[in-house]
Formats: structure tokens, C-alpha cells, sequence
């Protein structure tokens, strides 16, 4: 296992909440989102409306970005390490496993969820940028390189 991409999986793992952000025709668009990491795929999975700005961006430009943090651990003297993604919304889906899931993980998102609009965004991870304090960067990968 590729040592940086680990420690890119653990962020995400250790994470609930990402900033979502879409390429709209006025600029870029982002979201606070709660999120469901799948490890075993390299997944984000998300809900939102059908009828939001994000996924008219979406539909428009299903690349997007996102990024992911542990700024709250800062409070006890240690670096912030922050994670930059590439991916892309593979789909969405009007009825998920995942909606389960996410309600279970997310109380407060019930209402959400049961609203008939909302759909369950799945992203695609690719490239990434993991910053571990102010200047130790490192780039990497969650899909595999091309076989020889």
C-alpha cells in the first residue's frame, strides 16, 4: 500500500464534514457537505436536491473537488493536515443504501433525505494533495497506475 495514499484514506475516514466545490457558469461553487467515505472503492457519497446549484454545476461539469480537514485537532498543539481531492459525480442516485447510511451517520440530514429531490451524489476519487502542517505537501493517487 502506497504509504501517502494511506494516510490520505485515514483523513477521509477520520472526517464527516467536506467542502464540495463545482465549476458553475458564474465561477466556482462550494458546499459544506456531510459525506460517507468507501474505502474499498475510493467513494464519496453525498445527498443533495436535484434542484440545487451544485448539481446544475454537476450536470454541466461532473468534475469537482474536494477538500477535507482536521483543523479541530489543532486545538491541542498538533499541525492541521488537510486534503485536496480531484474526482468525478459518476452518478446520482434517487434511491441508495447509501440514504441508510447516511441517516444513520447523520441524524439531522432525516429530512433531507426523505425529501423525493434528493439524490445521493457518488464521486469518483482520483488525484489528491495532502498538506501535513504548513509545508510538508505530497501528491498522489487513489487509482491505480496503468499496468506496463
Amino acid at each position: 500500500m502506497d504509504r501517502i495514499k494511506e494516510k490520505a484514506r485515514l483523513l477521509l475516514e477520520g472526517q464527516i464534514f467536506a467542502v464540495l466545490c463545482t465549476q458553475g457558469q458564474d465561477g466556482p461553487y462550494a458546499s459544506l457537505m456531510a459525506y460517507v467515505y468507501e474505502k474499498e472503492n475510493d467513494k464519496v457519497f453525498m445527498v443533495t436536491k436535484t434542484t440545487s446549484e451544485k448539481v446544475r454545476n454537476i450536470q454541466n461539469c461532473p468534475r469537482v473537488a474536494l477538500l477535507v480537514d482536521d483543523r479541530i485537532r489543532s486545538g491541542s498543539g498538533k499541525a492541521v493536515s488537510a486534503l485536496t481531492v480531484e474526482g468525478t459525480v459518476v452518478s446520482w442516485l434517487p434511491d441508495s443504501v447509501y440514504f441508510a447510511l447516511l441517516e444513520t451517520r447523520f441524524p439531522a440530514l432525516k429530512t433531507l433525505l426523505d425529501d423525493p429531490e434528493t439524490v445521493v451524489l457518488c464521486i469518483e476519487l482520483d488525484r489528491f494533495l495532502l498538506l501535513e502542517g504548513p509545508e510538508k505537501a505530497e501528491q498522489g493517487s487513489f487509482r491505480n497506475p496503468p499496468g506496463p
